[in-house]
């Protein structure tokens, strides 16, 4: 409020976009929380199966183990995290400050496209094949994009040139689709 003449509309500023940042992505805050061996691909699934905070501290080993991607060794350093009183701590004044988390989805509530826990890997010239890849977890929240072709690869999204992965996709029954279909099972056209 000492500022001259731009004082008040700077601190109203301020004060507005604090509160419009009080609601964030779950697998955002989860993410921001620096839990060891959790990414945001590990948070995402955190934030899908315990849709909030309280109930990922609550989580016992055994709970963490039931997520895709989550071992033994993940889910002891996440336990070993939140079992921390500073750590349990920052997260109860996160929720005194109001702090409201929200979870991946559209406005009505569903998850978006037909990419939900699919694994996807890009391949060959599709125009930015990543970034189409990426499209599923954008798009739809849940979708993977995959590093390698195996068994568990839920789809190959090839372009032309696609080589050696598009063979062994087709080696392992994994469906190879083009943009135009990854595009339709996501929900856009």
């Amino acid at each position: 409020m000492p500022l001259k003449k731009s004082g008040e509309v700077w601190a109203g500023n301020l004060i507005a976009a604090i509160a419009a940042r009080r609601t964030v992505d779950l697998w955002r805050v989860i993410h921001g929380l620096g839990i060891p061996q959790v990414g945001a691909a590990s948070a995402k699934d955190l934030a899908a199966r315990f849709r909030s905070l309280e109930a990922l501290a609550a989580a016992d080993e055994n709970a963490l183990l039931t997520i895709e991607g989550v071992g033994e060794k993940t889910a002891k350093a996440i336990r070993a995290w939140l079992d921390e009183p500073a750590h349990r701590a920052l997260i109860g004044e996160l929720q005194t400050v109001g702090l409201a988390t929200r979870a991946a989805t559209d406005a009505g509530g569903e998850q978006r496209g037909a990419v939900r826990r699919e694994s996807v890997r890009a391949h060959g010239h599709a125009a930015h094949a990543d970034a189409r890849g990426s499209d599923g977890e954008d798009r739809g929240g849940r979708g993977k994009v995959s590093g390698s072709v195996s068994r568990k690869t839920s789809y190959v999204l090839a372009g032309e040139e696609a080589g050696s992965k598009l063979d062994k996709a087709r080696a392992l029954g994994v469906p190879v689709i083009d943009e135009a279909e990854f595009q339709r099972l996501l929900g856009g056209g």
